[in-house]
């Protein structure tokens, strides 16, 4: 599955808050959401999943997220 050049582009965008140079490379091939690997150039060993949610299948993305986080701090306050 190929990254398409918009989407490439933004995630590119977001990704260089926390990095300077990134590579991204289609990881497996989901049939609901695109998911790719990501990795700083400068540091190839750390490397990220870095998920597109399909808008269609969660209208609600403010409220996934906002789960998502809560589980998080859940899991993170078990450790």
């Amino acid at each position: 599955m190929e990254l398409a050049s918009e989407d490439k582009a933004h995630a590119q965008r977001a990704a260089l808050a926390w990095f300077e140079e990134v590579t991204l490379e289609p990881l497996g091939n989901g049939h609901i959401h695109q998911t790719y690997l990501l990795h700083s150039d400068s540091s190839p060993q750390e490397r990220f999943v870095l998920q597109k949610i399909n808008g269609q299948v969660y209208g609600d993305i403010p409220a996934l997220m906002s789960q998502t986080l809560g589980v998080l701090k859940a899991l993170s306050a078990n450790t």
